[in-house]
C-alpha cells in the first residue's frame, strides 16, 4: 500500500506543481501584495502596489487586501527566508521583491498550494481506507477529485481556495482518528487542539470554509472524547480566530470589521450603502446555475462527482457512519444553499464555481462508495479532466459573461499561444503545449502503476434510471461544449484580446501584444472602446511613491 500512496502521492504532484500560469489575476496579485508588504515592508497595508489592484479595500487613507489573509501569512515565513537566500539585500527593490520575480512566486505558490493538494490527496485516500473501503475505489475517488474536478485548476493559483480545503479536511480526518482511534487522554487533547487550529486556518485562508468549519464544530463537541479535548478544539479555532480579529482591528479600526466591508468599489452589489457583501435568500435559478451551466456549472465541469450523489445514497447505509453521513451533507449542502444567495456567486474572473473549492474533499468521500472504474464512471471522469485540464493549461481567468469557456475562450487562446508554463516546456525540448501533455500522460502512467497489486472490485450494478440520466447528462455536456456558443461575438473577441494583452505584458511577447488588437481592431466601432489600455501593461510593474 506505501507503493500506491508513493505514486499517487507523485501523479497529484505532477499534475500541480508541473504547471505555473504566467498571469497572475486580481485575486491572486492582491495576496502576493499582501505577502511583499508583511515581509519586504513589515507592514499590512498594500500602497506601494495598491493602483494595480482592483481587488482592495480603503480604510484610514490606506489600501488593504480585501482577501482572506490566512495564505499571505502562512507563506510570510517562506518568503522571508528566500528573501535572504535568493535575493540580496543590495538589490534595488524591483528585483529584490517576490512580486518581480516569478521563480521566487512559483517556489512559495508549490509550498502552500500544491503540497497542500498532493497531501490532501493521501489524506482522503488513507481516510477511505481506515472507512472499510477497497483501495480500488479509493484510488479512482482522489483521482477523479484531484483530476476531474476544479481542485486541480485552482492548485495552481495563489487564490487560498485549495489551502483551504486542505486545512478543513485535516480538522475532519483528525477529529474521526480522535472519536475512533487511540483513547489517550493527553493525546486527545493535542488532536482536538490541532483540528481546531486546522479549521481555523482553513477560514483564515478561504472565508467559504466557515460552511466546514461551523459543522466541523458541532462534530466536534457531540463526539464521545474527553471535555477537554472538545475545549482544545475551541481553542485551537479561537487562536485563529483571534487572528483574524487582531488583523481586522489594526487594519480597520474593529475586529469584527472583515475587508469586505471597506471595499473601494462595489463588484457584487453596487446598491450596498454599508459596505456588507449582500447575501439573500437562495434562489433556485441560482442553484442550477451553479450545478449545470456550463461557465460555472459543478456538475457540467465535473459530471463525475454524479457519483457522490450516488456515493451519499450507500454511505446513508452504514450505521457506524451515521454522524459522518449527517456532516458530509450539511457541508456542500450549506454552501451551495448560501452561496446561491451571494450576488457574487459567479467569482469573478474564473473557470469554474471557486468558492466551492473548500468544500469539494467532502465529496470526494462518498464519491468512492460508488466509485467503480467502470465504464460509465469512466466517461464522466474523461469528460471531468478534460474540461479541468484545458482550463489548467489554458488560460482559467475568465469572465462570467462567457457562456462556453472551453470553446469559446480557452481553447482558441491556446491555438494562439496563451498555455500554461510546464516543466518540460521549460527544458525547451517540448514547447509549453506538449510539455503539459506530456506531463498530464505521465500522471496518467503513474496513476495505472498505483491500481498494480490491488485487489480487484466488482462493478457497480446500477439502476435503469442512473444510466439514462448519466447518458443524458453526458450528451448534454458534449452538445453544449461543441454547438453553443456566447451570444454576443463581440463581448468574446474583447475577452480574448484583453487576455492575449495581460499574457504578452507576463511574458513580455510582441507577437502576443499584436495578436490581441488583431482581435479588436476589425470591430473596434462595436465594442464602444478606443482599444485595449495600458492599465495593466505589467503584471506588477514598479511601486508607487
Amino acid at each position: 500500500m506505501a507503493r500506491t500512496r508513493w505514486l499517487l502521492f507523485a501523479a497529484l504532484l505532477i499534475g500541480s506543481a508541473g504547471f505555473l500560469q504566467p498571469v497572475e489575476y486580481e485575486n491572486t496579485k492582491s495576496r502576493w501584495m499582501l505577502l511583499r508588504s508583511i515581509v519586504d515592508e513589515g507592514r499590512l497595508n498594500i500602497d506601494s502596489y495598491q493602483r494595480y489592484t482592483t481587488d482592495k479595500s480603503v480604510f484610514g487613507g490606506h489600501y488593504y487586501s480585501d482577501k482572506a489573509i490566512g495564505l499571505p501569512l502562512l507563506a510570510a515565513p517562506l518568503y522571508w527566508a528566500l528573501r535572504r537566500t535568493l535575493f540580496s539585500r543590495e538589490e534595488s527593490l524591483s528585483a529584490a521583491t517576490i512580486l518581480a520575480d516569478p521563480r521566487a512566486r512559483y517556489l512559495v505558490r508549490v509550498a502552500t498550494v500544491s503540497l497542500p493538494f498532493a497531501l490532501l490527496g493521501l489524506l482522503i485516500f488513507d481516510l477511505l481506507i481506515s472507512l472499510a473501503v477497497s483501495a480500488r475505489r479509493a484510488l479512482w475517488s482522489v483521482l477523479a477529485y484531484g483530476f476531474g474536478t476544479i481542485a486541480l485548476s485552482n492548485a495552481v493559483l495563489f487564490s487560498g481556495h485549495q489551502t483551504a480545503a486542505f486545512f478543513s479536511f485535516l480538522s475532519f480526518v483528525l477529529l474521526y482518528r480522535s472519536a475512533h482511534g487511540d483513547k489517550d487522554r493527553g493525546r486527545a487533547i493535542a488532536v482536538g487542539f490541532l483540528a481546531g487550529l486546522c479549521a481555523g486556518l482553513g477560514v483564515l485562508c478561504d472565508y467559504i470554509a466557515v460552511f466546514a468549519a461551523v459543522p466541523l464544530t458541532v462534530y466536534a463537541l457531540t463526539s464521545r472524547v474527553d471535555r477537554r479535548a472538545k475545549l482544545a478544539f475551541v481553542c485551537g479555532a479561537a487562536l485563529c480566530a483571534g487572528v483574524l480579529g487582531a488583523y481586522n482591528q489594526a487594519c480597520f479600526g474593529s475586529p469584527l470589521s472583515l475587508s469586505y466591508a471597506h471595499l473601494e468599489t462595489r463588484p457584487y452589489d453596487p446598491t450596498a450603502e454599508h459596505g456588507d457583501m449582500l447575501f439573500g435568500r437562495p434562489r433556485l435559478s441560482i442553484i442550477l446555475l451553479l450545478l449545470g451551466s456550463a461557465s460555472k456549472g459543478l456538475l457540467f465541469i465535473s459530471p463525475v462527482l454524479i457519483y457522490a450523489v450516488m456515493g451519499f445514497r450507500l454511505l446513508r447505509r452504514r450505521a457506524d457512519l451515521r454522524r459522518e453521513f449527517n456532516l458530509l451533507c450539511v457541508v456542500p449542502a450549506s454552501a451551495l444553499l448560501v452561496l446561491s444567495g451571494f450576488d457574487g456567486w459567479h467569482g469573478g474572473a474564473c473557470f469554474g464555481p471557486r468558492y466551492l473549492v473548500a468544500i469539494l474533499p467532502f465529496l470526494a468521500l462518498p464519491m468512492a462508495f460508488a466509485a467503480d472504474g467502470g465504464p460509465w464512471f469512466l466517461l464522466l471522469f474523461g469528460l471531468s479532466a478534460f474540461q479541468v485540464g484545458c482550463a489548467q493549461l489554458g488560460c482559467p481567468h475568465l469572465h462570467a459573461d462567457i457562456y462556453n469557456p472551453i470553446a469559446d475562450f480557452i481553447l482558441p487562446l491556446m491555438s494562439q499561444g496563451v498555455v500554461a508554463y510546464t516543466w518540460l516546456g521549460k527544458t525547451g525540448i517540448v514547447g509549453h503545449l506538449a510539455g503539459g501533455m506530456l506531463q498530464y500522460g505521465i500522471a496518467a502512467v503513474l496513476a495505472a502503476l498505483a491500481f498494480n497489486g490491488l485487489p480487484r472490485i466488482e462493478g457497480m450494478k446500477l439502476p435503469t434510471g442512473w444510466k439514462w440520466f448519466m447518458g443524458a447528462f453526458a450528451l448534454y455536456i458534449i452538445v453544449v461544449l461543441c454547438l453553443f456558443r456566447t451570444e454576443s461575438r463581440n463581448v468574446v473577441r474583447w475577452r480574448r484580446a484583453q487576455a492575449l494583452h495581460e499574457f504578452a505584458s507576463a511574458t513580455l511577447s510582441a507577437e502576443m501584444e499584436r495578436k490581441a488588437r488583431l482581435e479588436v481592431s476589425s470591430d473596434r466601432a462595436s465594442f464602444g472602446s478606443p482599444g485595449l489600455t495600458d492599465t495593466t501593461s505589467k503584471v506588477f510593474p514598479e511601486p508607487g511613491p
